[in-house]
């Protein structure tokens, strides 16, 4: 009978436990947001992560051999949790949000993962008023109106928060407020698909409105973060699969 002699003994353990070590390392925590966000990312029944977010960062874990924890957090701990460097990525995330928390903290982003457009959602015999008919305008609680900053400091305009998107649509609809500030493919999606007043409401694109990107952000891991935007180049064709099957090609809603 083979013997093995305590040396290799010792050997075989070592690399057993390196190897053991390496695969755990592979294990990553992505918080994500507790609101429900569909097209790009939902929590079903409050446990499994869905929508777009989920579908590319699942991509990418298969295809960089990753495995994802998906961690739900609200917002204001989601933010604290992150730059605490208690989870290991952020997704969505964008450097001007809640941008004076993040100075002197070194936030690695990806490359733009994909494109949005905030901006207000009004009753179709509203659209084409100027800003200066706007008294009251609607956000979800966390989220901050950028392109009415000024007039909401000033006095202009007041802001009402709610915890949903569609209670915020609903408060347009009712008349209560004028205008709801919100992602225009999610407020789409939910006067659809949640709601079914698909022409309830319409995006106004000649008032304030903001065009920009969500990214993928880390602090503790930007070697992972540099892979991904290989990962973006690479699996372009993939991807944009991915963008039209969720409806949110921001040409679409330009």
């Amino acid at each position: 009978m083979f013997k093995l002699n305590s040396r290799a003994f010792i050997l075989i353990i070592f690399f057993s436990l390196v190897g053991h070590a390496q695969t755990q390392a592979q294990i990553y925590t992505i918080g994500v947001e507790n609101i429900k966000y569909l097209p790009y990312y939902d929590h079903e029944n409050n446990e499994e992560y869905i929508g777009f977010a989920r579908d590319i960062l699942d991509m990418f874990a298969k295809h960089g051999g990753y495995s994802f924890v998906y961690e739900v957090l609200p917002l204001n701990r989601l933010r604290n949790d992150f730059l605490d460097k208690k989870i290991d990525f952020k997704f969505p995330d964008n450097p001007y949000w809640k941008s004076e928390r993040r100075v002197g903290v070194n936030i690695n982003y990806s490359e733009p993962v994909v494109g949005f457009i905030d901006g207000l959602m009004v009753l179709p015999e509203n659209k084409g008023k100027s800003e200066s008919a706007l008294k009251n305008i609607g956000v979800v609680a966390g989220f901050t109106p950028w392109s009415y900053f000024d007039l909401i400091e000033s006095g202009k305009i007041s802001v009402t928060e709610n915890e949903s998107v569609t209670g915020i649509l609903k408060q347009v609809i009712n008349n209560r407020i004028d205008g709801s500030y919100l992602n225009v493919s999610v407020a789409k999606y939910q006067l659809s698909e949640t709601l079914k007043l698909d022409h309830a409401l319409v995006f106004d694109p000649d008032l304030p409105h903001t065009k920009s990107s969500y990214y993928f952000s880390s602090i503790k891991h930007p070697g992972v973060i540099k892979e991904f935007n290989r990962f973006l180049v690479s699996q372009k064709v993939e991807i944009d699969k991915l963008k039209k099957k969720y409806e949110i090609d921001i040409i679409a809603v330009s």
